[in-house]
């Protein structure tokens, strides 16, 4: 969808009808847009909640493994998958609030460019009907140029590549400080049936 708006944005850039539609369609147009940059913010956003609780997992199994240090084999097993679930929740953490804040930006300029289309689009009707050709080349005019600084605008990719890196290190953490731990207590057992001291 995005494509197809950008070539309908090149299109209108190119072909100004001199007459209040041109302000329609740029306000049409940026409206479509205000609509893909709330998506991206709400998708980051959502994404950022889930990364976070992903981290919180990642930290609280790093904490278990680092319980079995007095084991020197048994943590061994569990030591990097937890060190890297935690970097990897992390940096899905940061990913996300990263580009909740690129699509707030863009919601933000698109949004004042709304605005600002939305009452010059009301200023030159009445200039069409009242026949003051002047006001309504202005309204238009200054149309373009909300108008450019809404396209200067970028609306992020939310990519789900990093939370879902988050889950599946969180999840082989979880297994290795099972397994680790299960080690563990092969270990004591072992210990406890040795020969007894004579």
């Amino acid at each position: 969808m995005q494509g197809a708006l950008d070539i309908a944005a090149a299109e209108r850039g190119l072909e100004v009808p001199g007459n209040c539609d041109s302000l329609a369609a740029w306000l049409d147009y940026e409206q479509q847009r205000q609509q893909l940059a709330l998506d991206a913010l709400n998708s980051a956003t959502d994404n950022a909640t889930l990364a976070t609780a992903s981290l919180t997992a990642a930290t609280t199994w790093a904490a278990s493994c680092n319980l079995l240090i007095i084991d020197p084999p048994a943590y061994v097993i569990c030591e990097a998958p937890a060190v890297a679930a935690v970097a990897a929740a992390g940096l899905a953490v940061d990913y996300y609030h990263r580009k909740a804040q690129e699509a707030a930006a863009a919601y933000n300029t698109i949004t004042g460019a709304i605005q600002t289309l939305e009452g010059l689009l009301a200023d030159c009707r009445v200039a069409e009907l009242e026949g003051r050709p002047d006001a309504v080349d202005n309204d238009i005019a200054q149309g373009d140029v909300a108008f450019a600084q809404a396209e200067a605008a970028t609306i992020p990719q939310v990519d789900e590549a990093p939370l879902n890196d988050a889950n599946a290190a969180v999840a082989a953490a979880e297994e290795a400080v099972k397994e680790a731990n299960q080690q563990h207590d092969v270990a004591i057992v072992a210990r406890g049936s040795g020969p007894t001291a004579k």
